[in-house]
């Protein structure tokens, strides 16, 4: 007879709570001499505190004993009602868009951060699995579901919130603003004409000529024409922050790095319980074309889902950076052995320039409202709440990744989110949609339906080479 677990909602939260598995051959030695036998289960995670646990809502509670010190419950901060939303919008996306990037994906991830405190309210990575699947008592084949899971290359075991780190694309704006912001390159009033292509050579540039992402789109779009700072934000123009880049530079090389860092890039967050964290990538630029290519978030740049919703947190409460965590305490308070793991902690009191904040907060409102301007006012112009976020396309060897960073409401923020899916199209067109349905059922708001051309065959997105190369063409 088998001690067992059951995990709410069959997997929606598996990359958080983990899941228990036999005793490895190879480490049997080392669990003996810690009161265990080849007859328990165990866990990665919390397992000095938990034996055989049960899972539910934000507690892991005690379903039965063990040999040794009795388990305690751990308290989670995540919100199960947020957490089985998101996974479901996530789910069903990636169902929903079969015909078209749904199969070419290689998997993403969503992250809730409470605003104010760093609490990770959710975090999905897909795709999942049941960890049901690894209790003895299962009713599964175990040894077929674990050769299918190895099989699959998008890896279901890779918590992609956390251990993958990949291009940010446009969400990294967020960073080069600010900065740009804080440092006078630019003003609240200052115009950029923002056109379909940017000239580097005055500022030293190796590529001859840049281009506008409207010109990627078939057919191309109208330039965004003359834009402030935060209408450049809203429209993503890339002329603009490839100046920006090359302005920033020129002033200090590392100027944009240094607010990268500020905003908790380049490092890990630090939470804990969650297994291997990677730390990102934000060296500083060698040479200017490198800088350019960082202010867009393309070149020498790699986060996390997490770092940018820290960074999206902190850029939402006014420049507090919170530490975020997921186990709030131990044991049942007012009972013996209670311990309270986690608490709120400010990493640093950033002291951002108050209006290169406004800049940006203002910037990313107009994303998701201003239309024909905002890259995501698509999506949210319709919705009964305001959201504010920044899209991002990711260039890769293969199809782009896409990125939608975010914070609700506009007035007083709660919660920060971060959401990528590989290998897929435009940020606006794949997580923005998501990251809707998300709220609408959150907020018991009526649905918006997913985008119909999901349903049908997939269209490259456009590189920038290839844009090029077809005007040369049609030039010819």
């Amino acid at each position: 007879m088998y001690r067992s677990r059951s995990y709410y909602g069959h997997g929606i939260a598996t990359h958080v709570v983990g899941y228990l598995g036999a005793v490895p051959a190879d480490e049997l030695e080392r669990w003996e001499a810690l009161g265990y036998s080849s007859r328990d289960l165990i866990g990665r995670a919390a397992q000095r505190y938990l034996r055989i646990v049960e899972g539910g809502n934000t507690v892991i509670r005690e379903l039965a004993g063990a040999v040794g010190e009795a388990p305690r419950s751990v308290t989670l901060t995540i919100n199960r009602e947020l957490q089985g939303i998101m996974a479901q919008a996530m789910a069903d996306a990636v169902s929903y868009a079969t015909p078209n990037w749904g199969l070419l994906t290689g998997g993403g991830a969503l992250v809730a951060l409470d605003v104010n405190s760093g609490r990770l309210l959710a975090m999905v990575s897909y795709p999942s699995f049941d960890p049901h699947t690894f209790n003895p008592a299962t009713e599964y084949n175990v040894l077929d579901t674990v050769t299918r899971l190895n099989a699959d290359v998008r890896n279901p075991f890779a918590n992609k919130a956390l251990v993958e780190q990949y291009t940010p694309g446009s969400v990294y704006k967020i960073v080069t603003a600010l900065a740009a912001g804080s440092e006078g390159i630019w003003d609240r009033e200052t115009q950029f004409d923002c056109g379909h292509f940017w000239d580097g050579s005055p500022y030293g540039d190796s590529e001859a000529v840049r281009t506008d992402w409207r010109l990627l789109e078939s057919p191309p779009r109208d330039p965004a024409g003359s834009v402030t700072m935060a209408q450049a934000l809203a429209a993503s123009c890339n002329p603009f922050f490839y100046e920006t880049g090359a302005l920033m530079y020129q002033a200090s090389p590392d100027m944009q790095i240094r607010y990268a860092r500020l905003l908790g890039l380049g490092a890990q967050t630090g939470i804990r319980g969650l297994g291997i964290e990677a730390a990102g990538d934000v060296a500083p630029p060698g040479e200017i074309a490198a800088a350019i290519n960082n202010a867009i978030g393309q070149g020498n740049v790699a986060v996390t889902v997490l770092q940018m919703a820290q960074a999206a947190a902190a850029i939402a409460n006014g420049g507090t950076l919170w530490q975020p965590y997921v186990v709030s305490h131990i044991g049942d308070e007012g009972e013996p052995g209670y311990q309270l793991e986690n608490e709120p902690k400010v990493i640093s009191e950033l002291e951002l320039d108050a209006e290169a904040v406004a800049i940006v907060q203002n910037g990313m409102c107009q994303v998701t409202t201003v239309r024909d301007l905002g890259t995501a006012s698509f999506v949210f112009d319709d919705a009964d709440y305001t959201l504010c976020g920044k899209t991002g396309t990711a260039e890769t060897a293969a199809n782009p990744h896409a990125w939608f960073v975010a914070y609700w409401p506009r007035e007083e923020p709660q919660i920060a989110f971060a959401g990528i899916m590989t290998h897929s199209r435009e940020g606006s067109e794949v997580v923005a949609p998501m990251i809707r349905r998300t709220l609408d059922d959150y907020l018991r708001q009526p649905r918006k339906a997913f985008p119909e051309w999901w349903q049908e065959p997939y269209i490259p997105v456009k590189t920038q080479a290839q844009a090029l190369a077809d005007l040369a063409a049609e030039e010819s």
